[in-house]
């Protein structure tokens, strides 16, 4: 109980902070039940039903009767499944609604707060996943403590209090306090290699009979969780050393000759951090993809370009774009007057970018890179929805040319401007480029109310 205690304290939660707990039924989730009941006063307990399974509705009722002994308030959401599921990625999928929904909820109830029980085992086999699929240092350091969930605003805190808990632990504290749980019988199917990892681990555990597997591996994680960070502050000096970011449109430019000079695993890391930030990912582009990248600059570096602004490298990583211009009049970069003239920009590659629907009063983060509010002036409920956000296309740079700040961006690549959000109606007419600042008066003028938009950065990159 006092490791529990520990990490939630350490965050700054206190026994009157609200807090919300994702539980499934397992002996983890259980577990996480019993223990914040006994330091919290407010809790709300959250079941998805993902429906991929036909008793999956009965075991979401089954928890909810083992919390109902708990006196915790429980709500169980469902997964909707509107095309057909591809079984080979369904986990993935799975997980990404799952956190949608946990998060919508935690919204709903005016919680900050949500805590997992994520526990050491799930952390041994989330280092042996990642290993298998050729991860580096960050994929290697496995789950932290505390991460933000970036898909709703305000963020949602994710906490994982029971990291340094065995799964064994977890068990004594069920049969301690007379608690049942439900095994989920999907985790003994081999059609997973997350299940196919576990029963390895398991046999090799038995097998084992002087070594502690799992103290092995933890302390494996926390070496590269200790050597990430020290890289990331030289990665970080790079960046901020060699780079110029635009935080308001989101991309970066920089002198390819500064960028690339540096060892190559600093210039690699800095690479993926840059095009992980500017498209909008959860995660880091795969290291071989980065590696190829960086071996194909090395190249461009080495190149004769005469032509002044042709673009003579393209390359598209994790949503953006990623590509390279002589720019011998310094139009596009002017942090280094004495540096090559090859530029490097990275972009948000637009047709990774989907079209989605704004709804009244609701704030929206659109591609994990702007926030949305839309809202009518006088607080009325709106008409029947009929506005959406895309990505600004060809055809829109006609409706900005009399925009109030077109000569202070005239020195911004048009690749950057087709990652940027446009308002349209149902009709595809264009109601509103915020970043240009343009505005459709006569669509307003025909209306009594107004909306308003705002562009925020999601999360920092340094």
């Amino acid at each position: 109980m006092q490791k529990f205690i520990e990490v939630v304290e350490r965050y700054g939660l206190t026994p009157s902070t609200p807090v919300a707990l994702a539980v499934s039924g397992g002996v983890d989730s259980i577990s996480l039940c019993v223990l914040a009941r006994q330091y919290f006063q407010k809790l709300f307990a959250i079941t998805v039903d993902h429906r991929l399974r036909a008793e999956s509705s009965q075991e979401a009722q089954n928890v909810n009767e083992i919390l109902d002994k708990l006196n915790i308030p429980h709500k169980i959401v469902s997964c909707n499944w509107n095309q057909e599921v591809n079984f080979r990625k369904v986990q993935e999928l799975a997980r990404l609604k799952r956190y949608r929904l946990l998060g919508e909820e935690c919204q709903n109830q005016n919680i900050q707060y949500l805590l997992t029980g994520h526990h050491l085992n799930d952390q041994i086999e989330t280092f042996i996943f990642r290993l298998s699929c050729k991860s580096g240092i960050d994929g290697l350091s496995c789950m932290k403590l505390s991460q933000n969930l970036r898909l709703h605003f305000p963020p949602i805190t994710l906490i994982r209090p029971l990291l340094s808990f065995q799964k064994t632990q977890l068990q004594e504290v069920c049969h301690q306090n007379k608690v049942i749980w439900i095994e989920d019988p999907s985790n003994m199917s081999l059609m997973y290699k997350r299940n196919q990892i576990r029963q390895g681990l398991a046999a090799l555990q038995n097998s084992s009979k002087n070594i502690s597997l799992t103290t092995l591996v933890a302390s494996s994680i926390e070496s590269f969780k200790e050597t990430g960070s020290i890289l990331n502050r030289r990665v970080i000096n790079h960046i901020q050393g060699s780079c110029e970011i635009n935080h308001d449109w989101i991309f970066a430019t920089a002198h390819l000759n500064n960028l690339l000079n540096e060892e190559n695993y600093i210039v690699r890391r800095s690479l993926s951090r840059l095009c992980q930030y500017i498209g909008g990912q959860t995660y880091p582009p795969l290291l071989e993809s980065v590696i190829k990248l960086h071996m194909e600059l090395k190249r461009i570096l080495t190149m004769d370009i005469a032509n002044d602004n042709k673009e003579c490298y393209v390359k598209s990583i994790a949503g953006c774009v990623v590509f390279c211009i002589n720019d011998t009049k310094r139009k596009y970069f002017t942090k280094s007057k004495n540096a090559s003239t090859i530029v490097i920009i990275i972009s948000r590659q637009p047709q990774k970018i989907s079209m989605i629907p704004i709804f009244d009063g609701v704030n929206l983060w659109w591609d994990n890179r702007f926030l949305i509010n839309y809202q009518y002036k006088d607080n009325r409920s709106s008409d029947p929805q009929d506005l959406f956000v895309r990505h600004m296309q060809f055809s829109d740079f006609s409706l900005i040319k009399k925009s109030p700040n077109r000569s202070s961006i005239s020195n911004i690549h048009f690749r950057c401007r087709l990652g940027l959000p446009v308002i349209i109606t149902v009709n595809n007419q264009v109601v509103s480029i915020p970043h240009f600042k343009y505005k459709d008066t006569a669509y307003f003028r025909s209306r009594d109310t107004e909306f308003y938009f705002q562009s925020y950065l999601k999360h920092e990159l340094l």
